[in-house]
């Protein structure tokens, strides 16, 4: 393919997530895709074959780079902590920022928010919530803090 093992760069700052990374990452020679069919075809080990096969595991490639993780979606995360502590999505808040990966999370719960800078799309979502979604006017950690404190005056 091109690449010399030094501008493949595994990121190690990942617990459930195996990354690499093809350097130069804003100019890549060749497409995380492409980097993922030649180790699956010549460098795949049999036991991540076989995890990947039962469903075990899943591959997000990308233009610099692929993801090999646990195929545990935040949706099943919402349902195990739900199950754990013996609520049911009527009694939960799902906040979010990320359309594409926090309406699962959203779709699961009565309530939901989101920080200021959520994308559009979420935001459209939550405000058709009405009174059960609310939208912060902080972005980040301050919208996260709002959001809390919003549920304590109007939720709980």
């Amino acid at each position: 393919l091109g690449v010399k093992p030094e501008n493949l760069r595994r990121l190690p700052d990942r617990k459930t997530v195996v990354t690499f990374e093809i350097l130069p990452f804003d100019a890549p020679p060749r497409t995380g895709y492409e980097l993922w069919l030649v180790l699956q075809q010549y460098f795949l080990r049999e036991d991540v074959e076989r995890e990947l096969k039962q469903g075990k595991l899943k591959v997000n490639p990308s233009k610099g780079a692929f993801d090999i993780q646990l195929n545990i979606t935040k949706s099943d995360a919402v349902e195990h902590i739900l199950a754990a502590y013996g609520l049911s999505g009527d009694q939960a808040l799902g906040i979010g920022d990320r359309y594409h990966s926090d309406l699962a999370i959203i779709e699961r719960t009565a309530y939901a928010a989101a920080p200021q800078n959520a994308d559009p799309e979420l935001v459209e979502y939550i405000k058709d919530r009405q009174e059960r979604g609310y939208v912060s006017p902080h972005a980040n950690g301050k919208g996260v803090v709002d959001i809390l404190d919003h549920l304590s005056h109007n939720w709980l």
